[in-house]
This record gives structure tokens, sequence and C-alpha cells, in this order.
């Protein structure tokens, strides 16, 4: 057990310790954006320790990506959704990355821990996504919610968008 706050997703890596999301609450952003939902990625071992925790917003403010999220009106700008761990080495990606999904943003970035840097990341052609996987060495799969732009109706159903990036 551990007194942390959980949501959406987890998933194991080759040493099965467990990748999944929370959040910081109250925030730990200690600024005008206290206010904000602080959505987390967090690597507990299968011996339920806490290894890694690392605050969304604070991910994209150091890797000077805060303009993506900024000009969101909401208390919930991030909404992580789904974080992949990379099994293996890929296109862009070595074996330990992960994949976040960032719903309110409809955001799908590449994050290496090991470094703190965000090697890739895409606004599109998903809106509100959800869910990623790694299909192979060139491709991944993403929930499509397919939301229209006033993200208040589906655009005719949910999909599955296959991104592949050596294309």
């Amino acid at each position: 057990k551990l007194d942390e706050y959980f949501h959406h997703s987890i998933n194991l890596d080759l040493d099965e310790n467990i990748w999944s999301l929370g959040r910081n609450y109250p925030s730990l952003i200690n600024n005008d954006l206290k206010h904000l939902m602080d959505d987390t990625i967090m690597k507990v071992s299968k011996n339920g320790k806490l290894i890694y925790k690392k605050s969304i917003i604070k991910l994209l403010i150091e890797n000077k990506l805060e303009s993506l999220f900024l000009s969101y009106s909401g208390y919930d700008p991030i909404h992580v959704n789904d974080v992949e761990v990379a099994k293996k080495d890929g296109y862009l990606w070595k074996k330990d990355d992960v994949f976040l999904s960032i719903r309110n943003l409809s955001l799908i970035i590449i994050y290496r821990p090991s470094t703190n840097k965000i090697l890739w990341y895409s606004q599109g052609p998903w809106v509100h996504q959800h869910d990623i996987d790694i299909i192979d060495e060139n491709t991944i799969s993403v929930f499509n919610n397919n939301l229209n732009i006033s993200k208040s109706n589906v655009n005719g159903s949910n999909d599955v968008t296959f991104y592949n990036f050596s294309k």
C-alpha cells in the first residue's frame, strides 16, 4: 500500500515494476499554477516501493513546452490517461522510455525518464485520445476519442489511429 493517488493506466516494465498515473494532491507546483490538477507518472517496484514520480506539468516546463498547456482555461489542463513503457528499442525510443497520452491537450509524448527529456511529441491527428500501444519498432496505435473541434461531440465514432514514425 502506498499513500498515493493513482488513476487510469497500469503497465509493467520488463523488471515487473508497475508504471501508473497519479496526482499530487494538493499540487506541488509552487507558483500561480498550484490550483491546477497536477497529474504524475509513477514507477512502483513489485515490492510496493515508490521508485519514481514526476509531475507532468513540471516535465513540460522543464522541457520548455509550457506553452502547450498555459492557454488551457480549465483546472485540468493535462489529464494524462496512459503511460506505456517501451520494452525494446524502436524508431525514436529506447527500452524503458515511456509514451504518455495527455488527453486534454490531444498530446502524445515519448519521454526518457533517465534524462528527463521529451524525445518527441505531437498534438494530433488524434483528439482527446486515451490508450497508446506500441505495435512494432516503427508504429504505435492510439485509441482516438475523435471529438469535434469544440470537443463536445464525437466525429462519427471513436477509432484506433495508427502512427508510423518511419513514414
